[in-house]
């Protein structure tokens, strides 16, 4: 299914095929182990089937301890920060019995979370090895996840050879942390193949799985293909969430093949439409990116008509939850300024002190600019004077807008006191505005 798509992007590039065949993937990847992981060889050894049977918590006798050792873990599982979780670690290694392999995952999982020990996590479950504990499916694809935020993809691989050997089943949190990993490294081709094999493989995919490819067909510009997986998703009985659509949406636009910059806003209202359908509510992202995409398409002749889209949607958002931020007024008060819609734009600008919003530098610029090309300077100039006094300074791009517009206007003295306030505050005047 997937791979035609593909077939498309493909460059020749060696793919991580995970076949059918167990002995064939560990001759593969077992290889690409020794070339690759030098450094960690008693991680990926076999021995694991030699553990010590104190990695279990099946021992009758020592049941009620290892559940006092389960409360105790979970309450230190909300480590104030690493040094914490590292002496909660040292406290459990150094059990007798050892506390089973589920209780040192959770430990591992919450140190993950902080963000930034990937490394630390790699060392500890070494250590976990050296003291007779078997790694579990949930321990490995936490290892997986390590390698993979270390852009060591290769040996994220290994450790799923390692997997396979074992005789364990890859989950789908292994699968699509891999597909992820390899679409973040650019290997797309890699990550279709895994997706297909672990569809063959009888692991369903859900929507975050489905989401990764589609965002990853999206960032090769494969909009068509996206939109035909979003399609089979469908039929294969996953919802697509709020994320899946807002990926589709954005290609599109960004795309010059896609749909919204080909004057097919039908077809992109469709997936509006449909994400209403299935209650998901479009979020700041997807709103943004369709009142972006209606005012960039509108021709000025045609604008009114586009810009009557774009304001329903503007207003249908602010009675969702999801209410419009500074970005959407800035495309609006843009859009509004450059069809010479002035009056509704000044509009949009004050609903910004309504609302409790702090406009910043940038819709400030962008209403002086639209003021300035009517030749409204004294009132451009009272616009650029607040910037300072609502704690929003203007910077470069504010100064050379402005004076541009004096220039424009013959209103050389005025502007010849804004070259000087902006040279002392050590901003460069750039080529369009000394053109002049």
């Amino acid at each position: 299914m997937v791979m035609m798509m593909a077939a498309a992007v493909r460059r020749g590039s060696e793919a991580f095929f995970i076949g059918s065949q167990i002995q064939q993937c560990q001759m593969k990847i077992m290889g690409m182990i020794l070339l690759l992981s030098p450094t960690t060889p008693s991680l990926l050894s076999s021995n694991h089937s030699n553990s010590i049977s104190s990695s279990t918590c099946t021992s009758s006798s020592s049941s009620s301890r290892n559940r006092r050792d389960k409360r105790k873990h979970d309450d230190a599982c909300s480590f104030r920060n690493i040094d914490d979780a590292l002496a909660s670690f040292n406290h459990m290694l150094h059990r007798k019995p050892l506390p089973c392999i589920i209780q040192f995952t959770k430990l591992l999982s919450a140190i993950v979370k902080m963000g930034q020990y990937y490394d630390t996590v790699i060392s500890l479950t070494k250590q976990m090895e050296l003291a007779g504990l078997s790694p579990n499916i949930y321990t490995l694809s936490i290892l997986i996840n390590c390698f993979s935020h270390l852009q060591r993809v290769d040996l994220a691989f290994s450790v799923l050879a390692k997997i396979i050997k074992l005789g364990l089943q890859p989950t789908i949190v292994t699968f699509t942390t891999l597909i992820n990993w390899l679409c973040k490294v650019g290997k797309f081709a890699q990550a279709m193949e895994l997706f297909d094999d672990m569809v063959a493989r009888g692991c369903r995919p859900d929507v975050y799985t489905y989401t990764t490819i589609i965002n990853g067909l999206c960032k090769i510009g494969e909009t068509a293909a996206a939109a035909g997986l979003l399609k089979k998703m469908e039929e294969a009985g996953c919802q697509p969430n709020v994320v899946t659509y807002s990926t589709i949406i954005d290609s599109h636009r960004k795309d010059r093949r896609g749909l919204c910059n080909f004057s097919q806003w039908k077809e992109a209202s469709a997936l509006l439409n449909e994400m209403r359908s299935l209650n998901i509510m479009p979020d700041i992202v997807t709103f943004n990116v369709l009142v972006d995409t209606i005012c960039k398409e509108g021709k000025v002749s045609e604008a009114q008509g586009y810009f009557g889209k774009a304001f329903r949607l503007f207003r249908a958002m602010q009675s969702t939850y999801s209410k419009p931020n500074l970005v959407m007024y800035n495309i609006l008060i843009d859009a509004m300024c450059k069809s010479g819609n002035l009056r509704d734009a000044r509009k949009l600008f004050s609903e910004l002190f309504v609302k409790g919003l702090q406009p910043n530098a940038q819709i400030y610029t962008t209403i002086i600019n639209g003021l300035c090309k009517e030749g409204l300077l004294d009132e451009a100039l009272e616009a650029f004077r607040n910037m300072e006094e609502d704690g929003c300074p203007p910077d470069e791009i504010s100064y050379n807008v402005i004076i541009r517009g004096f220039l424009h206007h013959k209103d050389e003295s005025r502007a010849v006191q804004l070259i000087g306030e902006m040279r002392d505050k050590g901003f460069i005047a750039d080529v369009g505005t000394t053109a002049w």
